[in-house]
């Protein structure tokens, strides 16, 4: 690797905010009295390089240990789902209060309890005749989820004929197809939104939606379309630049971030893609240092988003700075400790390291998330392919409770329970969780 120019110290990257065990406390307190630090350096430019000063993480960093997996979230989602119940109940003693409604139904929808979250909104409608498009867009998202596949659909027509020109209308009813496996349905309410859309916002969300469903093409049409008559136009730019990425046009995409990158500094989005396009073996004039830069930056700015963390450890792995690539891993595990691939990724730089002990555990956790991964999948799976078969929507719920999700497990265990009340297995479990959960259940 290419020498470096001499070096500084700067501040430090900031850990993640949480709630520290007393080793860590002890841990900060030593970083605090600065026996230890996390080191990262500023490249000098000199006069005859014009070149801007660049971060570089040092492999004087020292490695904590890994976090432990969490446990299971009874607790935590009891406290909020007791909080969303205490909302449920105060609306429905206000009958007529639209602002109870829209409160209980906010908090229902963003928990993901969607039973009481379509209950809120439907009586939202009944309240106020000239209820927003984001209503009915609630509605039709919680109809979905539970499974009711006729109910979403009209909610989401009716949405349509009082808001002819709504993105929000044209995409629900597009998902909502597509989740109950109408595929060409879904692409065929996309296609009439790309001729009803005027906004640069909706039109670039319809691409959006073009290749959420896999039609890169399309979207890059629509999203191309949008920067040809703007061709400034930051959300335009990101949209396209993001699609040319993922169709490997790497020369068109590095030029658009370029470009983007210099005018809006602050986008976060676009500076992750561009560090990407610029570590990619295939880019013209790849340069891994800038890459490594934007992504340190981007931690310095935004502690809390596991997106740089998880590209910059592979990077250091990649190029055998195995120290810095178990350090930036233990960092992103102390955001997402269940990532089966952040697990992996760790034990392989332990292992380099010769950390045989550190690395088998890692690789013992990493086993067990990749299992439960791998039946989530299997059987979201399933409920894809028979998007009415209220057992396989219950199965995945109690595969959610066994691994102590209860969070997860709600949405399909209430969309089980909506599409067959009378199945005596999914009455017990629903039953069963509310009663562990500590509210009523409302209907």
């Amino acid at each position: 690797m290419a020498s470096r120019a001499p070096s500084k110290k700067i501040a430090k990257i900031s850990p993640p905010d949480s709630k520290p065990s007393q080793a860590k406390l002890i841990l900060a307190l030593l970083f605090a009295a600065g026996a230890i630090g996390v080191l990262i350096f500023r490249t000098h430019s000199t006069l005859q390089n014009a070149k801007p000063a660049l971060l570089h993480l040092s492999d004087d960093v020292i490695l904590g240990d890994a976090p432990p997996l969490p446990g299971d979230d009874l607790n935590t989602f009891r406290e909020k789902m007791t909080q969303c119940s205490a909302l449920q109940v105060e609306a429905r003693s206000k009958p007529a209060d639209v602002q109870a409604w829209a409160k209980a139904g906010q908090a229902a929808m963003v928990l993901g309890d969607y039973l009481s979250a379509s209950t809120d909104f439907q009586r939202l409608i009944q309240l106020n005749t000239s209820a927003s498009s984001d209503i009915y867009d609630a509605l039709g998202q919680s109809q979905a989820q539970l499974g009711q596949r006729s109910k979403a659909l009209l909610t989401y027509q009716t949405l349509l004929k009082r808001f002819p020109h709504s993105a929000e209308g044209y995409i629900g009813l597009s998902r909502a197809q597509s989740s109950f496996g109408n595929k060409i349905e879904s692409l065929k309410t996309l296609d009439d939104a790309s001729h009803v859309m005027q906004t640069i916002p909706d039109r670039i969300h319809i691409a959006h939606e073009f290749e959420q469903k896999g039609d890169l093409a399309r979207a890059l049409q629509e999203s191309q379309s949008v920067l040809t008559s703007s061709p400034d136009d930051p959300l335009a730019m990101l949209m396209t630049g993001h699609l040319l990425f993922m169709l490997v046009r790497l020369p068109e995409a590095q030029q658009i971030y370029s470009k983007l990158t210099l005018a809006h500094p602050e986008d976060g989005k676009a500076r992750y893609t561009y560090a990407e396009i610029l570590d990619n073996p295939m880019t013209k004039g790849r340069d891994r240092q800038m890459a490594e830069n934007i992504l340190l930056d981007m931690i310095q700015q935004d502690p809390r988003d596991p997106k740089p963390y998880a590209k910059l450890g592979a990077m250091y792995f990649e190029q055998g700075h195995f120290k810095q690539s178990a350090y930036i891993y233990i960092r992103l595990l102390e955001l997402v400790p269940d990532s089966a691939a952040a697990r992996l990724q760790l034990a392989q730089a332990y292992a380099k390291l010769g950390d045989l002990k550190s690395s088998q555990s890692q690789q013992e956790i990493a086993q067990r998330l990749l299992m439960r991964d791998r039946e989530e999948a299997q059987l979201q799976a399933d409920i894809a392919r028979q998007p009415a078969d209220a057992v396989a929507r219950l199965k995945l719920a109690l595969h959610y409770q066994n691994y102590g999700q209860f969070g997860n497990s709600l949405p399909p265990l209430q969309a089980a329970f909506s599409i067959d009340s009378g199945n005596k297995a999914i009455q017990s479990s629903i039953q069963k969780t509310y009663a562990d959960l500590h509210v009523p259940l409302l209907q």
